[in-house]
């Protein structure tokens, strides 16, 4: 029997290939109206804050962050969300591959006790931050000293470092000792955590052994809000997963014996018909501020005999 553990899911919301190409205040801008259309409005719901269009994909999940961020000195700085999941260890890792590639992201983060992945350092460093802007420069500071390093502000609001090389011999002493040096009051803390990579090879298999209409549904709802504000078409480079081979034989079948049936009764030869509406509406003119425009509308359809 599969077991019920807690994943978190790290989503950022800039395409891989367009990081790096808008200030950050204006990727995050773009974050949040995304996040807005996509969060279940429904006010008899909201204790928790959930996405519509995975609710009957994922029940239990909820969104633990709206708006965070992370930077690496490979994807720079961008916006993110987390969202919580409470299932199985494929569930997390099917739902990572539909929102990578829904969103154009070259990987997707997992975290929690019961991923897959190594464990790896992570530095924990808090202080009372006086704005987002604060802590975004302290984070630049601290990458430019150590570039190997992959920042995020977490769901507690503190900033977390991750170590992914596993390197036996890594200390965060050089880092801890850059933070002592600042003129300010912070807690650190070291830890060990879990976290596995979904990437985008991984994408179009994931999907595949989720094919239903539900998931179908899904990835076009969340594809169509992020190329509304992300321009996330021009990114894609997966198609959407299609109908089993089976499907759709079956389908085309069915439309043939249709067009078959139909066919079997002849039909008059249709009429060519035209409706004409012509109206008087006031518009803009270079002269005259009281003139009318002369609007013609032509619908022409055939009509059987």
């Amino acid at each position: 029997m599969t077991s019920t553990a807690t994943f978190l899911v790290q989503i950022a919301s800039v395409p891989g290939n367009q990081v790096g190409q808008r200030k950050f205040e204006q990727t995050r801008y773009l974050h949040e109206l995304l996040v807005n259309t996509l969060v279940n409005r429904d006010e008899q719901s909201n204790t928790k804050q959930q996405i519509t269009a995975i609710a009957k994909l994922v029940p239990e999940h909820e969104i633990v962050l709206r708006s965070g961020f992370s930077q690496t000195a490979q994807w720079g700085l961008e916006p993110n969300m987390f969202v919580e999941i409470h299932g199985d260890g494929n569930l997390a890792r099917l739902i990572s591959a539909l929102f990578g590639e829904a969103f154009c992201q070259d990987g997707i983060g997992i975290g929690g006790r019961s991923v897959e992945g190594q464990y790896h350092s992570v530095l924990i460093v808090n202080s009372e931050w006086e704005n987002e802007d604060e802590r975004v420069k302290f984070v630049s500071k601290i990458l430019q000293h150590n570039p190997n390093l992959s920042a995020q502000l977490d769901i507690n609001g503190q900033l977390a470092f991750h170590d992914y090389s596993i390197s036996s011999g890594f200390s965060f002493k050089d880092t801890i000792s850059l933070i002592k040096s600042f003129d300010k009051n912070y807690s650190i803390e070291e830890k060990q955590m879990k976290s596995e990579l979904v990437d985008r090879s991984e994408y179009d298999t994931l999907l595949r052994l989720l094919e239903s209409s539900h998931m179908r549904r899904a990835l076009n709802i969340l594809r169509h809000a992020h190329a509304r504000l992300f321009s996330g078409y021009a990114c894609c480079s997966l198609t959407l997963p299609s109908l089993s081979k089976n499907r759709r034989h079956k389908r085309r079948e069915e439309k043939n014996d249709k067009l078959e049936r139909y066919n079997r009764h002849p039909v008059s030869p249709s009429h060519l018909c035209s409706l004409i509406l012509t109206s008087n509406r006031p518009c803009m003119c270079l002269t005259d501020d009281n003139c009318f425009c002369h609007y013609t509308l032509v619908f022409t359809t055939h009509i059987a005999s």
